[in-house]
């Protein structure tokens, strides 16, 4: 949205424009804050009963908490570059545009890394948390956007993810402790929980080394996920 006003005065002419722009970086997590408190609900209402239907809506509930948690990564890094103005001062316009059209499609650490190396910052140390916890928590989005079905004695990209999740939280009691993690005992809580804290740790992380502002500061209060 643009507003603009005008204001005559002798033979000088004033201009005003106030801008706005919606940033959903911060209502993203939000939301999967949401969606994760929903999950350690269902998890209490329902403790200790048998397998039945209100696991379809723990499960619905944690891919949302996920998914949301993830896009909320995405839409920060993206409004990073979109407010390049601020964000990378200094940097020609036409530059930045060429950059970003060769990254915009790249994985979202990868952005990260850009925004870093154009603020003179280093690079993400992907080797420890919070950036490991976050690319995992990536491909566990990407596992279920994408989901391949494979048979439960003939796994392997499940059981791959598996062995990347487990210690990560305690998999689901509603499942036989030896199923794998990925595709199903991963619906919990404390999932939700552990992906949220990731991105919360990671984009705090990520700002420091920046030198920017703590970008989700102001809503720590609210950012309640268990």
């Amino acid at each position: 949205m643009e507003l603009s006003t005008t204001q005559v005065t002798g033979q000088a002419t004033v201009r005003a424009t106030l801008r706005t722009r919606t940033n959903l970086s911060v209502l993203h997590l939000l939301s999967a804050c949401l969606f994760s408190k929903q999950v350690q609900d269902l998890e209490e209402e329902n403790r200790g009963r048998a397998l039945d239907a209100f696991w379809e809506h723990i499960l619905a509930h944690a891919t949302a908490s996920v998914l949301l948690t993830v896009a909320t990564l995405e839409s920060y890094v993206n409004e990073l570059f979109a407010s390049h103005d601020t964000i990378f001062p200094g940097l020609r316009t036409d530059i930045l545009v060429k950059l970003w059209d060769a990254y915009e499609l790249k994985p979202i650490l990868d952005k990260f890394d850009l925004a870093l190396f154009l603020r003179e910052a280093g690079s993400l140390n992907r080797g420890v948390t919070p950036t490991q916890d976050v690319a995992l928590l990536i491909r566990l989005r990407n596992a279920l956007t994408h989901f391949k079905p494979e048979w439960l004695d003939e796994q392997q990209e499940h059981a791959k993810l598996s062995g990347q999740l487990r210690g990560r939280f305690s998999p689901s009691a509603f499942f036989p402790k030896d199923e794998s993690i990925f595709p199903r005992r991963w619906a919990t809580h404390e999932c939700t929980a552990w992906a949220v804290k990731s991105a919360i740790n990671f984009i705090d992380e990520f700002d420091s080394q920046a030198g920017l502002l703590k970008h989700l500061e102001p809503f720590k209060s609210r950012l309640l996920y268990e």
